[in-house]
């Protein structure tokens, strides 16, 4: 039987099979249920950083900064991010054809 209940296991199960889109839409579906999930929000922001999707993924793990000012996870991932979005800032300084790289990289 097939169920559309959202759930914890399968979310992990599909990160860990690199299956980041399912990944993402599980532990959207388990926010619904409850917005301020830490394990899942941060399962969350993962998956938006694996699918290149950085601006959401700092979004998320901002959300989980102001749920706890020292969860270390959050706070670890969003320097990377940060790093990242300069790194691809300094990339995208020297080449012409670059803007595209914008649409999801913080500055």
């Amino acid at each position: 039987m097939v169920t559309n209940t959202p759930s914890r296991d399968a979310a992990i199960k599909y990160a860990l099979d690199s299956r980041w889109e399912e990944a993402s839409r599980e532990n959207l579906k388990l926010l619904e249920e409850n917005p301020n999930d830490i394990d899942t929000l941060n399962r969350l922001a993962y998956s938006f950083v694996k699918l290149g999707k950085y601006r959401k993924a700092k979004e998320y793990y901002q959300m989980v900064v102001a749920l706890d000012k020292t969860n270390p996870i959050a706070l670890k991932n969003l320097k990377r991010i940060d790093m990242i979005s300069k790194n691809d800032f300094k990339k995208d300084e020297v080449k012409v054809s670059g803007i595209a790289n914008f649409q999801d990289v913080f500055i």
